[in-house]
């Protein structure tokens, strides 16, 4: 996956964020893409509505009972290695 790519799929992600906080996140809260969901706001529905957006979006399966670690929920870069990690890119 090249930069171009990286920084578009950053971008579907930062959107897909946005749309599942529910109007709770403002967009310019979500320029870093290191800055941590939870502190911005970022409930337990938006989460949901996070894992829903991002399975259909990228065609993948979140099942977090078998994730360890829930920390790839934590951050924008987090999501995005954790997408690109499960669609084997």
């Amino acid at each position: 996956m090249n930069d171009n790519e990286l920084t578009a799929m950053k971008k579907r992600v930062q959107r897909l964020v946005y749309i599942a906080a529910g109007g709770k996140i403002k967009e310019e809260e979500l320029g870093g893409y290191g800055t941590d969901l939870r502190t911005l706001g970022l409930d337990s529905l938006g989460y949901l509505n996070l894992l829903e957006g991002l399975e259909r979006t990228f065609a993948i399966a979140i099942d977090l009972d078998q994730e360890e670690d829930h920390s790839f929920l934590h951050t924008i870069d987090n999501i995005v290695r954790y997408v690109v990690a499960q669609r084997g890119e």
